[in-house]
């Protein structure tokens, strides 16, 4: 929905963000989604390579699912080098630990994504609010 919101007039954007940060709000914001949106067909991908045959891989030329493996492969590469670089620095090294867990995490943020995208259909109005560190103390609460 940040997409959408500041992609309404995206000629401002641009002028507010200049090209490089044009670009990085859509990586950013769009990277995220499509890589959640695209776990189920990473984990597929995976299983019907190394596992067992969960999809019929015969029904693409090879050379597609070589581009769709390659393209998840460098989208979970690319993630992880923004996730350590962003924890290299000395206010958040004390994150570092919790980067091995982040595969407990990425299936939470699919299951989320997939949540948001229905949401958008079924209940295009509705803001499924977070409660965020100590505002729940906000007015003496």
């Amino acid at each position: 929905m940040t997409w959408a919101t500041h992609m309404r007039n995206p000629v401002s954007l641009l002028k507010d963000l200049g090209p490089v940060g044009f670009l990085n709000f859509k990586v950013v914001l769009l990277g995220g989604l499509y890589a959640f949106l695209a776990t189920p067909f990473f984990w597929a991908l995976w299983l019907a390579h190394f596992a067992f045959p969960v999809i019929p891989t015969n029904v693409l030329p090879p050379q597609i699912w070589w581009f769709f493996a390659m393209v998840l492969i460098i989208g979970q590469i690319v993630n992880l080098t923004a996730i350590i670089l962003a924890t290299g620095h000395k206010h958040l090294r004390h994150l570092i630990p919790y980067i091995i867990i982040l595969p407990f995490y990425w299936p939470l943020g699919m299951f989320a994504a997939y949540k948001a995208v229905a949401e958008l259909f079924y209940a295009p109005f509705y803001w499924d609010k977070t409660t965020h560190g100590n505002d729940q103390n906000i007015n003496g609460k």
